[in-house]
């Protein structure tokens, strides 16, 4: 009996025994299910976990993969179904688009520093102000070598020195994405003109291109690591860079080792074949040549290997990896005012037109001017009472303010100096109209009565607001309730009503560059109507007409403007502006007198955004408006006539450097 409660006693323990072995084991096999599957679980709090990114390329399908390699204007197109979201972009170098923001130095003026240091303060203050557009990466640096001296956009760009302009790129990229958000360093490469840029075939040897062309592009992209490099508009030997063999495999990838994204300029692809099977990753603004029906296609017969695709895309994917686009956004994209324009970036923006200033002529000491005792100046040329902040197309920035010559003298010489104003010769092309000139319909404050309407003819109950003017550049919508309230995503329409006052009497001409439908009216009666479809056609070929105004009267004027659905991934929702061209009656010969009757004469001599532009190269390098007949007529009855070029460029000087003591090179200088 005892053997027998025993023997069960025994069987019982070897039971419950085996029962915790097996529940020993069953927890350890899920256990280790759980250490296998804890990376993919955990990813999102990892941004380099290749097991997301791999979970993402698993699950796009053919057509989002093909997709993602053609963008919507300004960013890269979003798949919601994988919470891939947009990656918006923002024209540079050297401030923000979409509005307002920090105008800092041409790149051209920052070279002219020498300063790494301050090249990485300017990199971080436009990386914040990147961010506070909601935006994720800038279209800059330009490291291009000014090789044309007519090149229209030479003051983009570090000067013609390969090694300076290697240093100051990778000084640039850095500062930007300390900030977390990405560089773009372009246009790779020789895009050294823009007289047929989209086409023209730059035959260039190899020593040439490794000794001039090369150096900034190979140092940005091993020392800095940008986000993106941009290929360039133009051939090199042969081939459109954005399908450049040479350049983009053999140089880029496997000789300098480059991860990161690819993209082409704005509209600077030409093929599907061979653009696909090279190493351009991105076609802006759109997928004209890389889409569904040309890819899918080639894909199928093998033309195309489904591994290339697979690269571009995860090459698009880490990008948004490195900007915290994924797993989780870490910056929202939105407009975040605060960012803009900060104490910071005009303290550094203010620095850096000091420090790139040039001083290239100085006889006898004659600067620093001393204000011991009480001047009698006479403040002269064509830059005096304007800010020229920045050169033209897609480099210009929109300043919050920019302080004019006249200004600065005013302000600083207060009670120092006796100032007599002369301009000698001024600029004549349209300019927007100051908002000194608008008045509300009443006529009693300045400023216009603006309407917005959140459809697309002005029905219902607007949204009202007062502007000062009508001046909205690129993507300026930001600064409207457009951008802020989502009824106006399919549609909007504003009316600007009013009054304008002529400050002289004559001809004046009127200019509209507005990308949507526009329509003017003077005294009630409809003087023009314009429709441009693109931002080029707007701003080179601009609606414009021409009527008398009468000195000091006030002429009603309203403005009824159709814009495009606010959509931030696109780019430009609200492009309008009002310019005119009035009689400004200038004679050299009262500067002259100006000057005679003066202790000093400062010439503010140079060019502006309408001479120096991206979309055309200078005629010439010769100062425009009679400037040299200026200078020498000025410098004849003062001795002591000091010269301040304002240019992002080489100018002519032969036919006065030898009969002035003083001469100064500012450069194009950002909002200071």
């Amino acid at each position: 009996m005892k053997n027998v409660i025993f023997s069960k006693l025994t069987v019982r323990k070897a039971g419950q025994k085996s029962q915790i072995f097996k529940t020993f084991y069953f927890l350890l096999f899920f256990l280790s299910i759980f250490l296998f599957l804890l990376p993919s679980c955990q990813y999102s709090n990892n941004q380099n976990d290749t097991h997301a990114k791999a979970y993402l390329l698993n699950h796009l399908n053919t057509k989002e993969k093909i997709a993602l390699l053609g963008g919507i204007t300004m960013s890269t197109k979003p798949i919601p179904r994988l919470g891939i979201p947009s990656m918006r972009m923002n024209d540079g170098p050297v401030g923000v688009r979409w509005g307002r923001a920090s105008a800092f130095p041409s790149e051209i003026a920052m070279a002219s520093s020498w300063d790494t240091a301050l090249v990485r303060k300017i990199g971080r203050g436009i990386g914040r102000e990147v961010r506070g557009k909601g935006r994720n990466i800038i279209l800059g640096p330009n490291v291009n070598i000014a090789r044309n001296p007519l090149n229209g956009r030479t003051f983009e760009a570090f000067g013609e020195d390969p090694y300076l302009t290697s240093q100051l790129a990778v000084s640039y990229i850095n500062g930007v994405q300390s900030e977390g958000v990405g560089a773009t360093v372009k246009h790779f490469v020789a895009n050294s003109q823009e007289f047929h840029r989209m086409f023209i075939n730059e035959k260039i040897d190899e020593r040439t291109l490794r000794e001039i062309y090369f150096p900034a592009f190979k140092a940005a992209v091993q020392k800095a690591n940008p986000i993106a490099v941009m290929a360039a508009y133009n051939q090199l030997n042969g081939e459109f860079c954005s399908s450049n063999h040479f350049l983009l495999n053999k140089v880029l990838r496997d000789e300098w080792h480059y991860k990161g994204l690819i993209m082409s300029d704005w509209r600077a692809v030409h093929s599907t074949f061979p653009t696909i099977n090279n190493a351009l990753d991105l076609e802006m603004p759109l997928g004209t040549f890389i889409n569904e029906k040309t890819i899918l296609p080639a894909l199928k017969s093998g033309k195309v290997k489904r591994a290339v695709i697979n690269s571009k895309v995860e090459d698009i994917l880490n990008a948004q990896y490195k900007l915290h686009l994924l797993p989780k956004m870490k910056y929202p994209q939105q407009l975040t005012d605060s960012m803009l324009n900060s104490q910071a970036s005009r303290n550094t923006a203010l620095q850096a037109a000091i420090e790139g200033v040039v001083l290239l002529k100085n006889e006898h000491n004659l600067l620093p001017l001393s204000t011991t005792k009480k001047l009698r100046i006479a403040v002269i040329g064509p830059n005096a009472a304007y800010a020229r902040a920045g050169g033209g197309g897609s480099a210009e920035v929109h300043p919050l303010f920019a302080v004019s010559p006249l200004e600065a003298l005013q302000k600083a010489l207060k009670g120092k100096a006796d100032i007599q104003y002369a301009p000698g010769v001024l600029f004549q092309y349209p300019v927007p109209v100051a908002p000194k000139f608008f008045y509300q319909p009443d006529g009693s404050k300045q400023g216009l009565k603006a309407e917005f309407y959140a459809n697309d003819h002005f029905a219902g109950k607007p949204v009202i607001r007062k502007v000062t003017q009508i001046d909205y550049r690129q993507g300026a919508a930001q600064e409207t309730v457009v951008a802020a309230d989502s009824s106006f995503r399919k549609s909007f329409t504003v009316r600007f009503t009013g009054k304008i006052k002529a400050p002289v009497s004559g001809n004046y001409t009127f200019q509209i560059p507005s990308i949507g439908k526009a329509d003017i009216y003077i005294n009630n009666k409809k003087v023009l109507c314009v429709d441009s479809k693109n931002m080029w056609e707007s701003v080179f070929n601009p609606g414009s007409f021409s009527m008398k105004l009468e000195k000091g009267k006030l002429y009603d004027l309203k403005l009824e403007y159709h814009g495009l659905p606010y959509n931030p991934d696109r780019g430009i929702s609200m492009m309008l502006q009002l310019k005119w061209k009035y009689p400004q009656h200038t004679s050299i010969n009262k500067a002259v007198a100006v000057a005679a009757h003066s202790d000093i004469a400062l010439i503010f001599a140079g060019t502006s955004s309408h001479f120096e532009s991206e979309g055309f190269d200078r005629r010439d390098l010769s100062l425009p408006a009679n400037q040299d007949e200026l200078i020498r007529a000025v410098a004849k009855v003062n001795k002591k006539t000091i010269v301040i070029l304002t240019s992002g460029a080489p100018v002519l000087v032969n036919q006065w450097i030898d009969k002035v003591p003083a001469v100064m090179e500012t450069w194009f200088d950002g909002e200071y």
